[in-house]
């Protein structure tokens, strides 16, 4: 199980540098080996969709990053890179168990992913990595487009995208639909 933790955490590393190498070179990169965290209800903000609930915050996609980011506390890792898609900066904070990931507009950052990073975090429906696909039928209904193993659910302005592999879950990402 470390194994795979650690080649998931490398594969992702490798992802985002590609991405940084190819959005541009000013880069700035923080690192703190302080993680806290805050458990506060979540925000009042009405978005319909999928969210993401640690520890009673609920994170949605297309909601303000503010005070999501305020609430969780130092991220365990933090880096910006000019966005290849918006106008601005596309901030990462990685957590222990989860990363997210916001975009810019209008002067203010909103939140474009949460990708679940291991076991120890779920779904809203349950499900985590490492979990069976036959889980996530039972969890979420049939209506989804899937693609070479890639799954993507949607509600509202969200997506909900499960990467299945072997009929193991081994990716989940909650993704903001941007218009």
């Amino acid at each position: 199980m470390r194994r795979i933790e650690s080649m998931r955490k490398t594969a992702i590393i490798i992802c985002l540098a590609l991405l940084l190498a190819g959005c541009g070179d000013n880069n700035t990169d923080t690192s703190s080996g302080n993680s806290s965290t805050v458990a506060i209800t979540g925000a009042s903000e009405s978005i319909e969709g999928f969210e993401f609930i640690y520890n009673d915050l609920k994170i949605r996609p297309n909601g303000k990053a503010a005070p999501v980011i305020s609430s969780l506390g130092e991220a365990k890792n933090y880096f910006e890179s000019p966005s290849c898609a918006f106008s601005g900066v596309d901030k990462f904070y990685v957590y222990n168990s989860f990363e997210i990931n916001t975009y810019p507009k209008d002067g203010t950052d909103y939140i474009y992913i949460i990708k679940l990073l291991d076991d120890s975090v779920e779904t809203k429906e349950g499900i985590c990595i490492g979990d069976k696909f036959s889980e996530v039928k039972t969890a979420l209904p049939d209506d989804y487009e899937e693609k070479n193993g890639f799954y993507t659910y949607k509600r509202g302005k969200t997506n909900l995208e499960i990467i299945v592999v072997n009929d193991t879950i081994t990716d989940i990402k909650y993704i903001a639909i941007t218009d």
